[in-house]
């Protein structure tokens, strides 16, 4: 497996940066025994890091259909890894910085700056919220019997 790999200096660190084909993911066949129903995923803002690489292999692979919100991680990647935390000195403000940057092997057709966009809109309503009623589930729910 080829693989280009970039360190770069920082005052305070080393970063590195590698870049790889990602051959793991890539289409394949299922094996038996697998799930052949339908895959409904339920997201919303609180959706991010693995959870929004998963549901973007989901979208980009057609195996489901998304319901819900827009999720708070973005369909091209996302950051993590350590965490750097420092405040600054006029406002007092933390800042967090993560050292690494998760890039999806994915396609151009999602809109760049945006968390990954339900299948189904449900919005989540406050009065649901107070009544203890999920829409979303309810919708999903609904889905299974078409």
């Amino acid at each position: 497996m080829e693989y280009v790999e970039k360190v770069s200096e920082n005052r305070e660190h080393r970063t590195k940066n590698v870049s790889q084909p990602n051959y793991a993911l890539r289409e394949k066949s299922p094996l038996a025994p697998h799930f052949s129903g339908k895959l409904i995923l339920l997201a919303d803002g609180g959706s991010y890091s693995a959870t929004t690489e998963f549901i973007a292999l989901v979208r980009l692979y057609h195996r489901g259909v998304i319901v819900g919100e827009e999720t708070g991680g973005g369909f091209y990647g996302c950051t993590a890894g350590k965490i750097y935390t420092d405040q600054l000195p006029n406002t007092g403000i933390k800042v967090f910085v993560p050292t690494l940057r998760f890039i999806n092997s994915t396609h151009d057709d999602e809109p760049k700056g945006h968390g990954i966009y339900p299948d189904y809109e449900v919005p989540l309503a406050y009065d649901d919220w107070i009544v203890d009623h999920d829409a979303v589930l309810e919708f999903a729910l609904n889905l299974t019997k078409k």
